[in-house]
């Protein structure tokens, strides 16, 4: 890590580390047309007409593998998160307005640091898309909804947008916020994988929609003071968390009460 920050450091002219020389993803966002591009073209076109004549695929050993993955790849982000700056992040809720050169805890040591969770971060929600793609080979497209697409799609914009041109302190604590909810709802899915004998001890599996709609609201929380003490943030960034949050929220809260109304239909 020293090594990577003296090359990239300028300390004559107090530069920051330069993540986009280290990490290929960040450099450009060359990837991001093509990456969605492919996952649209699979999920919506070639994907359900490959299979229309076929059988669905049995994908269980290997999506209960993605699962575990994802397990520990975002209880890992989640250790380096807290590792690198501990109560530091929960404490920024005071901080909100400064930019990762001025935080708390963020030397520049950490300032790289930062930069090196968001790539591997955006990396996760470039993964996550498989999510869709097992659901098109295992012939489950009604699971495939806009809320789905909408919510993996922008994701992976979003964390590029703020791992590259819009860096802000906050970042940090909307990250683990999210590591959080998903390290929750991969354990979940890896389990329920073992079937019936393992699902019927998933109780909190009704809490996993809950979880997100109190994560958001805990995100147009931490926006909401930053208008309110009036911010010198980048307003794009603002903007951009402001919008997507209100659109996941609303989305999320409309399937919690369809999917709270059906249930209650069927014990009726």
């Amino acid at each position: 890590m020293e090594a990577y920050i003296t090359k990239y450091y300028n300390a004559t002219s107090n530069e920051m580390p330069r993540v986009e020389d280290n990490f290929a993803l960040s450099s450009s966002y060359s990837h991001l047309p093509v990456v969605l591009l492919c996952y649209f073209l699979v999920v919506k076109a070639f994907g359900p007409k490959w299979m229309k004549d076929k059988k669905p695929f049995v994908l269980r050993e290997v999506i209960m593998v993605y699962n575990l993955s994802q397990v520990l790849a975002n209880a890992y982000l989640l250790y380096l998160a807290l590792s690198y700056w501990g109560f530091d992040i929960l404490r920024s809720w005071n901080h909100v307005c400064n930019p990762i050169t001025e935080t708390i805890g963020f030397d520049l040591k950490n300032q790289y640091r930062f930069m090196e969770v968001m790539h591997y971060y955006h990396i996760t929600k470039i993964v996550d898309l498989l999510d869709t793609v097992f659901f098109v080979l295992r012939k489950k497209e009604s699971q495939i909804t806009t809320l789905h697409l909408f919510h993996h799609s922008t994701m992976v914009v979003n964390s590029w947008l703020t791992m590259t041109p819009l860096r802000e302190q906050v970042s940090a604590l909307f990250g683990v916020l999210n590591l959080i909810v998903h390290v929750f709802m991969y354990t979940y899915y890896f389990l329920a994988g073992f079937g019936p004998k393992v699902q019927k001890y998933l109780w909190w599996k009704k809490h996993l929609t809950r979880m997100q709609l109190v994560q958001f609201v805990l995100m147009l929380a931490i926006l909401a003071k930053m208008k309110l003490i009036q911010c010198q943030c980048s307003p794009w960034f603002w903007s951009l968390w402001a919008f997507n949050i209100s659109v996941y929220f609303g989305l999320f809260l409309n399937f919690y009460i369809s999917s709270y109304n059906k249930k209650r239909e069927k014990s009726q």
